[in-house]
């Protein structure tokens, strides 16, 4: 590559030992915010779980009933799916 001056650019060497720090930093922390992120979805699907029971308290209507109940075991479904995968994945963490 040539610039303005039509001076050659030397390309860009790529350094192996760099190319491996920079891809272990990059990894690790892909898997913090992958952590990071489990554990916020198993936050949400408590809250969700908890918001679905209190619904189900409220309504009165059989097909509001209905729903409810469904929601409820749709969200403890999905909360248990999530321990399940911080527990293999030996998460822990502060819930």
């Amino acid at each position: 590559m040539e610039n303005k001056n039509n001076v050659p650019k030397k390309e860009h060497q790529s350094y192996p030992i760099f190319k491996a720090f920079y891809s272990k930093i990059f990894k690790d922390s892909t898997i913090i915010n992958d952590e990071a992120q489990l554990l916020s979805d198993i936050k949400s699907a408590l809250n969700e779980w908890k918001n679905a029971e209190n619904t189900f308290e409220f309504v009165t209507s059989p097909d509001l009933i209905d729903h409810a109940i469904y929601r409820i075991e749709a969200a403890k479904l999905r909360y248990i799916h999530l321990i399940k995968l911080a527990k293999e994945q030996h998460i822990k963490g502060i819930l």
